[in-house]
């Protein structure tokens, strides 16, 4: 995680930023440092929650809040996966004999 701090420091482009930020919240998830991994979580969606494609980046810091007991994060993040999942098709099933 340091490592990335570091990184981070160094002015890396935008992309190299969302890399190291996503690694880093990662890092320190992986340590233990459960707290800490939300709150890089949230920074990590205020600098950049905007981005498309940010789906699977809120189911897994949603995950980590939960085990963090983290209830405000859990609930920002819960309504971030609402809103970003895709709805469910509707229309014809596939049912056998249709």
């Amino acid at each position: 995680a340091k490592a990335c701090e570091r990184a981070l420091d160094r002015d890396p482009s935008p992309e190299q930023a969302v890399l190291l930020e996503i690694r880093r919240a990662r890092y320190l998830a992986e340590a233990g440092r459960l707290a800490d991994a939300v709150k890089a979580w949230e920074r990590f969606f205020d600098r950049h929650g905007d981005r498309p494609g940010l789906l699977p980046y809120y189911e897994e810091a949603l995950r980590i809040a939960e085990k963090a007991g983290k209830r405000r994060a859990q609930e920002t993040f819960a309504r971030a996966v609402e809103r970003l999942r895709p709805p469910p098709a509707t229309g014809e099933t596939n049912r056998p004999g249709s």
